[in-house]
């Protein structure tokens, strides 16, 4: 029926080109829903898309109040201690005298250090080591040093001046090519603190002379040197 009307409106207005087209698709339209309505299985319209299911809110439940912890102190009860009472303390007077076994202080005493006292100088020695010495600048031939033995007021031989005994020493020292001087047997006798005598065996031997006699040296200590008075010699 409702093709028999659209080809009537196209016969009634032929002479219009725009109506006949749309009246045309129209018709094609109806066409084909009459077609697709005998034929089984065919759904005219898209079956409606399945809901989107969206998943159930979870229920947040708000926590469990926590019972707050509870801290028992046992508090000791206060013992008030028993007061103590006053010690008496008595001062003996000092009239008191100690017991008989007591030891009873004594004062300090001062003590007192001997003044220290230098020894007494041993004559014996330095008279020993002052004729060596003397034998020595001999052997040596050290005029000056040999002279310097005998003291200012020493007792030439023959009572001969000092210069020209000297002199004569000093020839004797000099001309030999050597001279050893031994002193063995030495005995000191101390006469007082400032005297002495040393009484040896003298050996002498040089390049021309030798000799071995007994000999006497008298020495006399002025400004704390030992120096020599006289000199005596014999077999």
């Amino acid at each position: 029926m409702a093709s028999q009307a659209y080809d009537r409106a196209l016969q009634l207005d032929k002479s219009n080109a725009d109506t006949r087209t749309k009246l045309a698709l129209i018709r094609d339209l109806f066409d084909q829903g009459a077609r697709a309505a005998k034929t089984p299985g065919v759904v005219l319209a898209e079956a409606a898309s399945p809901a989107t299911v969206q998943p159930a809110a979870t229920a947040v439940l708000p926590p469990a109040p926590v019972a707050a912890e509870t801290t028992v102190v046992a508090v000791a009860p206060v013992v008030q201690a028993a007061p103590v009472p006053p010690i008496r303390v008595e001062l003996l007077p000092a009239s008191v005298v100690p017991a008989a076994n007591e030891p009873v202080a004594q004062p300090a005493r001062e003590v007192v250090a001997p003044a220290k006292v230098n020894p007494a100088p041993d004559t014996n020695a330095e008279i020993a080591s002052a004729t060596r010495d003397w034998a020595k600048a001999w052997s040596d031939k050290n005029v000056k040093q040999y002279l310097a033995f005998y003291a200012d007021d020493f007792n030439t031989p023959n009572g001969q001046a000092r210069g020209a005994w000297e002199a004569l020493r000093e020839d004797r020292l000099t001309r030999p090519k050597s001279i050893r001087v031994g002193i063995s047997n030495l005995k000191v006798t101390p006469v007082d603190a400032q005297h002495a005598l040393a009484t040896f065996t003298q050996n002498y031997r040089a390049s021309h002379y030798k000799s071995t006699d007994r000999k006497t040296l008298q020495w006399v200590k002025r400004d704390g040197r030992w120096q020599i008075t006289e000199e005596r010699g014999g077999k």
